[in-house]
């Protein structure tokens, strides 16, 4: 049995509380929060594209963090991880937009450190599985927010 602490709750939930957060803090700046979300968006489909054209399989011994956690569909597979790929998706964009204080980066990257390291602890993913998903979600996430400002721009 794993001892749970909040860390591995901050590290569950790290997609949503750095969805929720970047959304706040670039709530006044419309049209970047309207690409943020379409990236998200588009970026969730890319994840379930890449699970199921790549199918590999997530480790074999888990451990049960919660109860509605079940890995069906697109979901059985582990590569890329999810919770990195929305993770860095979040990080990267607020990075690119607002260049933050380094308080709230710290936090940030703090939350998707948590994130990576819960899925790893809790054998969702392999090592592997998370470190392509932060590469993906933060290559993608720069590219969403280039063609957002070349499209501004013009």
């Amino acid at each position: 049995m794993v001892n749970i602490t909040v860390f591995d709750h901050v590290g569950y939930h790290g997609p949503t509380i750095l969805f929720a957060s970047t959304t706040y803090l670039i709530w006044e700046r419309k049209p970047y929060l309207i690409m943020y979300i379409l990236g998200m968006i588009l970026n969730l489909v890319l994840n379930g594209s890449l699970k199921m054209w790549i199918r590999q399989p997530r480790p074999k011994h888990q451990i049960d963090f919660m109860d509605h956690e079940r890995l069906t569909g697109v979901n059985r597979y582990g590569m890329p991880s999810g919770h990195a790929q929305m993770s860095f998706f979040s990080i990267v964009y607020l990075l690119c937009m607002k260049r933050p204080t380094q308080l709230y980066m710290l936090i940030f990257i703090l939350i998707g450190c948590l994130t990576l390291y819960q899925r790893v602890k809790f054998g969702r993913h392999t090592i592997e599985q998370v470190v392509i998903g932060t590469i993906i979600g933060s290559i993608f996430s720069y590219m969403v927010y280039r063609f957002t400002k070349r499209h501004l721009e013009n």
